[in-house]
């Protein structure tokens, strides 16, 4: 007779909240809905696909559509897909329709997605998030979203000039809690718990990545969200997957389309190019060896994007290390200083080394200046940072088709679009 009264209590309970979001919503919630039909340009078949449990039919979108893919599947009229779980309970039924819906308004209580590890991660909303990565501070605060950023990692802000300017303009606190270093370096996980965010965000890649990352959930009971970029394809996954974490799915869709519209300005000129450059990536020297890159990464990438020949571009191995005797084999057209910080490289420890000038790239004085690429310049991941290392990487390649711009007027006007403030990454040391 229990069993009866409950089950009969459960079904009232998912009628009444089918009936209440079927029921007519406010017209600001109709507006939004709509919006979000129909302002959605990034789609699935874009090299990723939205992991967020409600995306049903993985159009890179949570829609009204995804609400009725998701009744399709009910009925046996569409093949299930794993994001059709809208509320994560390991069944498809009305409740993800309920869910569903409830994401489309902003009103839901709780967000399942898939990180850059694919773990599948519950968070709370709406979200109070400790970020570890300056990077993804700069995406959050770019989507509007800095309010809910509960506490950072002082590691990477005190190496970020960009931070340090929204800081000093009064557009980011400089007294949020601080939690340590990164994944592997000092993060205090007592000061983690102390400050209870809904969740971590951080970068996260390695087999090792993924034990320490849930090492840190079930010690703190808190979620951790992993994000790893390798393309350029996954920064807009990225601002995509936050867009949706912090509501701000527009805002993240109105970027991402802007930082495409910034990547294909430089592609239209060096699309243009008859004879291609050989390119070469110094990252730093270390005894008779040469730090460089291989083929997965995002410069090779690049650099091949621009219509460049990168001559360590089918090496399987990421990143390496290569003899002066291998480069002179290359011989490269342009050889391009591409170290984090300036500290560790110039072009004086190229062109006054006597062991360098045979190489064509030398005698021409092709030897380009990008170090300090990552912190000094704020070319990082972030709004407006891979797209001026683009344009960076294809002035060093090819001068004559950009020479009409000048790249620190035309970051200062980039970073202002994103960050409201006025960035020139020559001033910084």
């Amino acid at each position: 007779m229990k069993t009866k009264i409950l089950a009969i209590v459960e079904i009232a309970i998912v009628l009444c909240l089918v009936f209440l979001t079927a029921s007519p919503v406010t017209a600001t919630e109709q507006t939004q809905t709509m919006q979000k039909a129909s302002a959605s340009e990034v789609k699935a078949s874009e090299d990723f696909v939205l992991g967020i449990y409600g995306n049903a039919n993985e159009d890179n979108t949570i829609d009204m559509r995804d609400v009725t893919y998701i009744k399709l599947v009910i009925f046996g009229k569409k093949p299930e897909t794993e994001l059709c779980d809208a509320n994560y309970d390991g069944r498809v039924s009305m409740l993800d329709v309920v869910q569903t819906k409830l994401i489309i308004v902003g009103k839901e209580g709780k967000l399942t997605l898939k990180d850059f590890l694919d773990r599948t991660v519950t968070v709370k909303e709406p979200v109070r998030a400790a970020v570890l990565n300056s990077n993804f501070e700069l995406m959050i605060y770019a989507l509007g979203a800095y309010n809910q950023v509960a506490a950072v990692s002082e590691k990477y802000r005190e190496k970020y000039p960009l931070i340090k300017a929204l800081i000093e303009a009064g557009k980011i606190p400089e007294d949020l809690p601080k939690i340590g270093g990164s994944l592997w370096s000092g993060l205090d996980l007592e000061k983690l718990m102390e400050v209870s965010p809904d969740c971590v965000i951080l970068w996260a890649y390695s087999e090792a990545d993924y034990e320490r990352v849930e090492e840190i959930e079930e010690k703190t009971g808190i979620p951790v969200i992993a994000i790893d970029l390798d393309v350029i394809e996954d920064l807009d996954r990225a601002m995509l997957l936050l867009g949706w974490l912090f509501n701000k799915e527009l805002e993240a869709e109105e970027i991402i389309n802007r930082m495409r519209e910034e990547r294909e300005k430089v592609l239209l000129r060096t699309d243009e190019v008859e004879e291609k450059v050989t390119t070469f990536l110094v990252y730093y020297l270390k005894d008779s060896e040469i730090s460089t890159e291989g083929k997965g990464g995002v410069n090779i990438d690049i650099l091949e994007r621009i219509n460049t020949i990168p001559v360590t571009g089918d090496i399987e191995q990421k990143y390496l290390y290569v003899s002066l005797e291998q480069v002179y084999a290359w011989d490269p057209d342009v050889i391009i200083l591409f170290s984090m910080s300036k500290e560790t490289l110039s072009p004086d420890m190229i062109y006054n080394n006597s062991a360098w000038e045979g190489l064509k790239a030398v005698k021409n004085g092709r030897v380009c200046d990008l170090t300090g690429y990552y912190y000094s310049k704020a070319y990082g991941w972030h709004p407006g940072g891979i797209s001026m290392r683009m344009l960076a990487l294809a002035k060093c390649a090819y001068p004559d088709l950009f020479e009409d711009i000048e790249e620190d007027e035309y970051a200062r006007n980039l970073f202002y679009e994103y960050y409201g403030i006025s960035f020139i990454p020559s001033d910084c040391k």
